[in-house]
């Protein structure tokens, strides 16, 4: 993919006190990254169907705002939640206490402070695209 970044500058309202500049980056990919059309068949990772859902990373899902937001998104029902934690043990205990289903999740190690680690999880990260209709 190549990102594409064009700055977008917009001038000051009343309420601002100075010049915002925001910077919006295009990907371009070769394929959709989502299915278009809902009626497909959801193909299988390990026995592992997301389907249609929506693909979300969270990183620090374990503990904190990072739990919050996996335990929203879990429930809502359209995404299936990649919990990228540093121990995927205490994120399966942490989600069966907090009511998080089997079935809207996977916990992965993620170590921000190793690049070998981060490098790691984008590798079993790819493996979910094979997972998607």
């Amino acid at each position: 993919p190549t990102p594409v970044s064009r700055p977008v500058v917009r001038q000051p309202t009343r309420s601002m006190t100075s010049l915002m500049v925001e910077a919006k980056t295009a990907v371009r990919t070769s394929e959709p990254l989502y299915p278009k059309t809902t009626a497909e068949l959801p193909k299988v990772l390990g026995g592992l169907k997301i389907g249609t859902r929506k693909l979300v990373v969270v990183t620090g899902a374990s503990s904190g705002l990072g739990l919050a937001c996996t335990k929203a998104l879990a429930n809502k029902g359209g995404y299936y939640v990649i919990c990228a934690v540093r121990d995927p043990a205490k994120m399966d205990a942490v989600a069966k206490a907090e009511g998080i289903s089997s079935n809207s999740y996977t916990a992965m190690k993620l170590e921000l402070a190793s690049l070998q680690s981060v490098r790691d999880f984008v590798k079993n990260l790819k493996a979910f695209k094979s997972a998607r209709p």
